[in-house]
């Protein structure tokens, strides 16, 4: 009900009352304006005639009139809306309800007891907060049976070093493919490594928080990148070493594995390669057009291939020049190399370079065809290998390995150009001061494989 002194005789006069579809007194115009903004309406309805019924209306805006018609007839239409109660005020926080509900045993249900925090002017306009710092779910306290590791705590996931040193992998994690069972040391099997990268031409970098080697690799001067992890398996009381293929062709990293694994047994570790596994996978390449000494390669197959190496877009000039380095190894095609001026063309490349797997790439094509296509380079073919190698000297090589590539293909160059003509080469290299660089090469190098063939060529160009 509405608090006036005079609702009861307008609620009257409107139940009484009738008049045109459009037209309102004052009276009931004064009314409906007298309305609360947000009341609901009870709607009195004759639905059938002497018979009374209520229709509540929930969502009907406050201020409107509808018009109801109690004979469906057009000329007797009645103004039914009154006894409009006042809607209760909304509170903040509901009373507290307690469920008489039962569980099983028969107790009684969860109830709620409102929170309000005392002496404070808007106490209860605040809510509690829960204490997270100490906050632990029962999921958390029930011992797990299959021994998985809590994945909040890193130090129990990976690199928590164990009794044996070395870092144990989790039990929910499988080992890659490629691994095999170790009883011996850490250290042992480092050491072993060491000469293993030697005997299979590839360089290492071993982190020793992690227990891992990353071995990058260029077999048939294809890169590929793998990791070697030391794991720790308490189950069996062992070491695990474990083989990840990171970057490379799959055939040539299957090649290479297979080598280290037979040297790795030659050491006594590790399984070797069994009798029965499939062999190593040939490479496709154009030497083997060298079995028919009566076929040559033609200029025009080899137009398409220099166009790529001369492309301004790296992608595109490094797969130009892996194609050249595999032609530029056949018999069959040097004749079509002489006729294009292939060298002159990777001369141009490599001295507009300042990329690392650019200057392998020429540098592996100069190794391969220096000695067929001297008379074509001859001085510049000098001078390029100078400036390269005193480059990559300014470098560092820690935190860029394939450029310990590049200095190997570079001072494989110098090493055939000793070989030309019984030492045509050596004066002119001298000039140039080849031998000083080959010296700081070999006294900052970390790589064996490189001091060895920086060694052999000091020794050549010596002149005593």
């Amino acid at each position: 009900m509405f608090h006036s002194n005079n609702s009861d005789e307008n609620e009257q006069s409107l139940l009484t009352s009738t008049t045109s579809p459009t037209v309102l007194d004052d009276n009931e115009t004064s009314t409906l304006r007298s309305l609360p903004i947000d009341a609901n309406m009870t709607i009195i309805n004759d639905d059938k005639e002497g018979s009374l019924a209520t229709r509540s209306v929930d969502a009907m805006p406050a201020g409107n009139l509808t018009l109801f018609n109690a004979n469906n007839s057009n000329d007797d239409t009645v103004y039914r809306s009154l006894s409009i109660p006042m809607q209760p005020q909304p509170t903040l926080f509901a009373a507290p309800q307690h469920n008489s509900t039962t569980l099983l045993g028969g107790k009684s249900g969860p109830t709620m007891k409102p929170y309000e925090m005392a002496n404070t002017k808007f106490s209860r306009l605040q809510q509690k907060v829960p204490d997270t710092n100490n906050f632990k779910t029962n999921a958390m306290e029930v011992e797990n049976d299959f021994t998985f590791e809590s994945f909040s705590d890193n130090s129990k996931v990976s690199a928590a070093p164990d009794s044996l040193g070395a870092p144990v992998k989790p039990s929910f994690i499988n080992y890659c493919g490629d691994h095999f069972d170790y009883n011996g040391t850490v250290e042992y099997f480092l050491e072993q490594m060491d000469q293993v990268s030697i005997e299979c031409c590839c360089d290492l970098s071993y982190n020793k928080q992690t227990y891992e080697f990353e071995v990058l690799a260029y077999p048939t001067d294809q890169r590929i990148l793998y990791a070697i992890q030391i794991y720790s398996e308490p189950k069996r009381n062992c070491h695990v070493i474990e083989f990840r293929r990171l970057d490379g062709p799959g055939f040539i990293y299957r090649n290479h594995i297979m080598s280290v694994w037979t040297a790795l047994n030659k050491r006594n570790i590790g399984p070797g390669v069994s009798s029965n596994a499939r062999p190593m996978m040939p490479t496709l390449n154009m030497e083997s057009l060298d079995k028919d000494d009566d076929y040559k390669v033609k200029a025009a197959t080899l137009s398409p291939m220099l166009k790529m190496v001369a492309s301004k877009l790296l992608d595109v000039s490094r797969t130009g020049l892996q194609m050249l380095i595999s032609a530029t190894k056949a018999t069959a095609t040097q004749d079509a190399l002489k006729e294009t001026k292939a060298m002159t063309t990777v001369i141009d490349v490599a001295l507009a370079s300042e990329n690392a797997e650019i200057d392998r790439c020429t540098g592996a094509v100069l190794r391969e065809g220096v000695i067929m296509h001297h008379d074509e380079i001859k001085q510049r073919i000098i001078d390029l290998v100078i400036e390269k190698l005193t480059k990559t000297l300014s470098k560092d090589i820690s935190l860029q390995k394939e450029i310990v590539e590049v200095q190997r293909n570079y001072i494989a160059v110098l090493f055939n150009l000793c070989q030309i003509n019984n030492g045509a080469y050596h004066d002119m290299l001298r000039e140039k001061g080849a031998l000083i660089v080959v010296g700081k090469i070999i006294a900052s190098t970390e790589c064996k494989r490189l001091e060895n063939n920086a060694k052999n060529v000091a020794t050549l160009l010596k002149p005593f």
